[in-house]
């Protein structure tokens, strides 16, 4: 529909309609621009009577006894259609009854005009009782004349009290009305009132609910005046049906809301006593003192702004707006929070974050609501809910960063510094890397609550001891306030934490490793990581146990270093002798070719024999050529010789026979003239399960191109030669 004048359509049963061109039900007469389409989808179904079966039993003929049937409804093209049907006695035939209906559709644009006025809606008596079909089919357009309005508030104790409604049946029959209008369920209500004034009093009843309906509500609710028994129709929430018609056995009315005001039955609705119902209350606070609820009802729609369609029609937002509304009404009047929040702390801050979610610009007033909340409680006193009022102030802060917000957090802090509180709202605030960086932030511009930082930072890191868990810690420290870095104490604490944690890990090497490679983007680190590298580098020879080192481990340890410690730096003996170790071990696995011996020269001599050990312990399982040379070394003595006993003592633990074999092979032509060598040599060869058992070894040691070597072998091919070998190689022929 489109346009904001207002549509008509008749509908009754005559010789011929717009419809049908026969006898029967149709309509009879249109607005010219009312479409035909959305008469027959809209306007059909809902031009029905039924009438009262205590008089159409008996053939009652006077018309004016029964009641005519006001029916309201909104379909989804968002028109109001008010329409009234009337029982006629006599159709155009003279010989039986019919009904007549007069239906007013009313335009989107327009409607809003009509639904915040209930008195205009149901007061309305512009309805057309009769048509002549020879006025032609067309109607006009209208502007409806409502006549004068009466003020039904002002007298509504006494509707009340005629129909035996109490304020309790009246909270019931408002909350039955909402669900229904939210849900699926019908609300059928029996009058105890006259058949000839039903329609009437209905309509007041109608009025008055509508006067304590939100506005979501209104612009969706059907109603129907008048039907002869309790029955469903689409689009109506709400219908007046005759007394004495209700099937109490039918199982489709129990699970409808039923208000049999005639006889006092009231079912599928709960009893509200003892429960709170907020909005229910309030409105029945209202109806009670004659009072209208158009003010709540416009904060209602403010506060909702942005929300789905579904979403108002929940109940359960009109009992949190009513505590809302309230306390912000106390709160104008200068009387103190109302009892609300003071019941409710949490679930009341819940409540306004949850509305100002969603187009906060138009919220104006709950945003001052909650600040003006802290404000009044200035910190969380209570133990038992302050994490929760944190959470809520720091959603808070992420809708409107309030000074307000942090001030009431750093109160709480301090309120709690003595408490495992303290921590636990720290621990929350991490969560939330927007408040948390205002907050380090606010702290850090005010030096008076340095010492709040200072705790929540010891008693953060004091449970850490991995190297990685301080690391990831540190950058979330630094990616939400990298000005931290400005502050000197936080930055030493991080550096000894850190360092601390490298000397004290299982495998140094690899924790300073981790260090090293600790992504901090920026110039403004570059000092940091400089700083934090040396304190690393420090504390990793101060923890590292040179027995313990690995190929790898030295491989690490010169990527680390920057080969700028000084003896100032490593004020303590046993670390600096610890880094020149550590440097020759280096530089003698990273140049191979470089003799061993000469590297170790720059060495005092308890380092050397410290080398000497620690090669030895490395090469255990790396018992390679490429590593005789420094396996040779660590076996040398410091008078330019070689402890040849241990080395093949350390041979025959350690190397396989084709190794051994190789060894033997290469330290010949480095040392196989020395009758040392020739010695432990021959002992080894000679002792039980030598390489010397395998005739292929043989073989290969006679053919080492060496004099002295060979006549070493001759010998001991020959101690080592059978008894029947000897003695013909003692009387052979020369």
């Amino acid at each position: 529909m489109s346009g904001r004048k207002i549509k008509q359509q008749i509908y009754t049963r005559e010789r011929g309609g717009i419809f049908h061109p026969t006898a029967g039900y149709d309509t009879i007469a249109i607005s010219e621009d009312l479409d035909k389409a959305f008469v027959k989808k809209y306007l059909h179904p809902i031009c029905i009577y039924t009438p009262p079966k205590a008089l159409s039993s008996c053939g009652e003929k006077d018309g004016s006894l029964y009641p005519e049937a006001l029916t309201i409804i909104q379909p989804e093209t968002g028109d109001l259609i008010i329409g009234q049907a009337v029982h006629i006695p006599r159709d155009f035939t003279g010989q039986r009854s019919t009904y007549f209906m007069h239906n007013y559709i009313i335009p989107q644009e327009c409607k809003q005009e009509w639904l915040k006025n209930p008195a205009r809606l149901f007061q309305l008596n512009d309805f057309i009782t009769s048509y002549d079909r020879d006025m032609g089919h067309v109607l006009p357009e209208s502007d409806i004349s409502v006549g004068e309005e009466k003020e039904l508030l002002a007298n509504n104790n006494e509707l009340l009290l005629e129909l035996g409604i109490s304020e309790q049946i009246f909270k019931q029959l408002l909350f039955a009305v909402m669900s229904s209008v939210s849900g699926k369920k019908m609300v059928y209500i029996a009058l105890n009132a006259e058949l000839q004034d039903y329609s009437k009093v209905a309509r007041k009843l109608l009025e008055l609910l509508f006067h304590y309906l939100p506005y979501s509500y209104r612009g969706k609710l059907g109603a129907l005046t008048f039907s002869s028994e309790p029955e469903g129709k689409k689009g109506i929430n709400i219908t007046f049906f005759e007394p004495g018609t209700l099937n109490i056995r039918n199982r489709l009315m129990e699970k409808q809301f039923i208000f049999d005001l005639s006889t006092g039955r009231i079912s599928g609705v709960a009893p509200l006593e003892g429960q709170d119902h907020e909005y229910l209350d309030f409105a029945c606070m209202q109806l009670v003192a004659g009072e209208k609820l158009d003010d709540f009802y416009e904060f209602a729609e403010r506060a909702l702004t942005g929300f789905t369609e579904e979403d108002k029609l929940e109940i359960a937002s009109y009992y949190e707006l009513t505590a809302i509304y309230q306390t912000a009404i106390y709160q104008t009047l200068s009387e103190g929070n109302s009892g609300f929040f003071e019941k409710n702390k949490i679930g009341f801050l819940s409540s306004l974050l949850k509305f100002l979610q969603k187009d906060k610009a138009v919220k104006r007033d709950l945003e001052q609501l909650f600040i003006a909340q802290m404000q009044e409680e200035k910190l969380a006193m209570d133990e038992a809910t302050a994490t929760d009022i944190i959470r809520a102030v720091m959603e808070f802060n992420h809708i409107s960063l309030h000074a307000d917000g942090l001030s009431y957090i750093i109160n709480t802090l301090k309120h709690y510094e003595n408490d495992p509180l303290f921590h636990d709202i720290w621990k929350i605030l991490e969560e939330d890397p927007h408040t948390y960086q205002h907050l380090i932030e606010f702290i850090h511009e005010h030096p008076d609550y340095g010492w709040m930082f200072n705790q929540y930072i010891d008693e953060k890191f004091k449970s850490l001891r991995h190297v990685e868990n301080i690391l990831d810690s540190l950058s979330h420290l630094l990616v939400a306030a990298p000005f931290l870095l400005k502050n000197s104490w936080f930055e030493s604490q991080m550096i000894f934490i850190t360092a601390d944690a490298v000397g004290d890990a299982i495998n140094p090497v690899k924790a300073a490793n981790l260090v090293k490679d600790y992504q901090l983007d920026g110039t403004e680190f570059t000092s940091f990581k400089e700083r934090l590298m040396l304190f690393t580098e420090i504390a990793l020879l101060d923890g590292v146990n040179l027995n313990n080192l690995t190929l790898e481990d030295i491989e690490t340890f010169g990527r680390l270093t920057r080969n700028q410690l000084s003896e100032s730096e490593l004020k303590e003996a046993g670390v600096l002798a610890k880094y020149k170790i550590m440097t020759v071990l280096h530089d003698i696995f990273r140049s191979p070719t470089l003799p061993v011996e000469l590297s170790l020269k720059s060495l005092p001599f308890c380092s050397r024999e410290q080398v000497r050990e620690v090669l030895k312990h490395l090469l255990e399982n790396q018992f390679s050529p490429t590593y005789f040379q420094h396996l040779l070394a660590a076996f040398a003595d410091e008078d330019g010789s070689y402890h040849y006993s241990q080395l093949f003592g350390y041979l025959r633990k350690y190397a396989d026979e084709q190794t051994a074999l190789l060894f033997i092979q290469w330290t010949a032509k480095k040392v196989g003239n020395d009758v040392h060598y020739q010695r432990e040599l021959k002992k080894y060869l000679l002792s039980p399960k030598s390489i010397w058992q395998n005739k292929d070894v043989r073989k290969e040691l006679l053919n080492v191109q060496s004099y002295s070597f060979k006549k070493l072998i001759k010998e001991i091919q020959h101690e080592t030669a059978s008894p029947v070998v000897k003695f013909f190689k003692k009387h052979a022929k020369p």
